[in-house]
């Protein structure tokens, strides 16, 4: 008997005990002769008594042992044991059943506190406000929760299955997939990143998808998990923002900080490119008589008809900004030499001079237009910027009305 188990006990049907091997004292803190002649059952939970005396009563039979988890009551408090129930009682060297009992608390617990989580964590993706889903190594939804069904426009068993590629925007998906890749493969612990969703009905939504991965004991990826939240509004109110700090809030063209940018842009690509960047600096001439005679609400009509006139003249790739007052600035890339950025000149000029009417009252703008050239990368942009100022007040004592060229510092002041 007491090599059979490391604790065992021997009991009558009535659970009376007649045997109680020497281990128990330092599994239960109970000594065996304490134990002797007593009701095992008096030591079974309440909550567990009924179950043990039906495995004994009906359950129990010669050649069919009975296992089951119950508590049993030891010094330390009630525990949890796998009990084996072994019915021996015509075997005249035995005489009774033989339960052999193995403590499986810490393991229960264990059990326990994983069921803990995994219904905590159950309740947070069902019941989380942020769109959360599960997707596989294949990258296919395996479930997603309310707020992402609601916000995607999608019902949860369409959904079911799906590839996150046809949620995105086609032209975002080989980069979310490059990320995923990177994840599952341990190259990255999460990412998080921008994309644009596709809902149900087409429409698009700018959302943060954050991600992680969880992977076996191996380091063989299992699931991802990633939340995906709209932040459209906060994009957007972000990019206004943006814009705000740099156009010119008259005529929507670029300010100085764009330009300045820009013009930085432009000088650091003649070093990888054969051209020539020009800068023409624009200013209306009488354009004060305008605000004096017809008042500043003209004055800034006349401003915007112009700022659109410049912009429907230059190409794709040029910059037409305001630089404050009524001076523009144009920055023009891949310039072959000056006979043609005065040639752009003569044409803005011309643009502008078409009969415009302010006011009640018809006009022909005129301009005066300075211009600087560089073909080195290393031009200071305000020294630049400086020359075509130069330039363009040379034009203006002359008459206006014309283009004249500044020659332009090639290197830093």
């Amino acid at each position: 008997m007491q090599r059979s188990s490391d604790l065992a006990i021997l009991f009558q049907r009535d659970g009376t005990m007649i045997y109680v091997s020497p281990s128990i004292g330092g599994v239960s803190g109970l000594q065996p002769e304490v134990l002797l002649g007593s009701s095992g059952w008096d030591f079974v939970h309440p909550a567990d008594l009924a179950d043990v005396k039906d495995a004994v009563a009906h359950h129990l039979a010669p050649n069919q042992p009975v296992t089951g988890e119950w508590r049993v009551i030891t010094a330390a408090g009630w525990r949890w044991f796998e009990m084996t129930l072994t019915d021996m009682t015509d075997d005249p060297d035995v005489g009774g059943i033989v339960g052999n009992f193995r403590d499986v608390t810490d393991r229960r617990q264990a059990l326990e506190a994983l069921r803990t989580m995994a219904e905590r964590f159950r309740r947070v993706f069902d019941e989380s406000p942020v769109g959360k889903m599960i997707v596989d190594t294949d990258l296919r939804v395996v479930e997603a929760n309310h707020s992402l069904t609601e916000g995607l426009g999608y019902p949860a068993a369409e959904l079911q299955g799906i590839s996150i590629d046809r949620l995105v925007h086609a032209a975002e998906a080989d980069e979310q997939r490059a990320r995923w890749a990177a994840l599952f493969a341990g190259e990255i612990d999460r990412f998080r990143v921008h994309l644009r969703y596709r809902r149900g009905d087409g429409t698009e939504v700018v959302a943060r998808l954050s991600a992680s991965a969880l992977h076996d004991e191996t380091g063989a990826a299992l699931t991802g998990i990633c939340e995906v939240e709209d932040v459209t509004e906060q994009v957007r109110a972000d990019e206004e923002l943006e814009r705000r700090a740099l156009t010119d809030p008259l005529t929507r063209l670029p300010n100085r900080a764009l330009l300045h940018d820009r013009l930085s842009q432009a000088l650091a690509r003649l070093s990888r490119e054969e051209a020539v960047v020009a800068v023409l600096f624009l200013d209306v001439d009488r354009f004060k008589l305008v605000n004096d005679t017809l008042g500043h609400e003209a004055g800034d009509e006349l401003l915007v008809a112009i700022a659109e006139r410049l912009s429907e003249t230059v190409r794709a790739t040029d910059t037409v900004a305001r630089f404050g007052g009524d001076e523009f600035v144009v920055v023009a890339e891949d310039v072959t030499d000056a006979s043609m950025v005065l040639a752009l000149g003569q044409r803005l000029i011309e643009a502008v001079a078409a009969p415009l009417e302010v006011a009640g009252h018809v006009m022909n703008p005129s301009l005066s237009i300075g211009v600087a050239l560089t073909c080195e990368s290393t031009a200071n942009p305000t020294m630049l910027m400086r020359e075509a100022d130069l330039a363009m007040y040379r034009a203006k004592d002359a008459g206006g009305g014309r283009c004249l060229l500044e020659e332009a510092a090639d290197g830093p002041p």
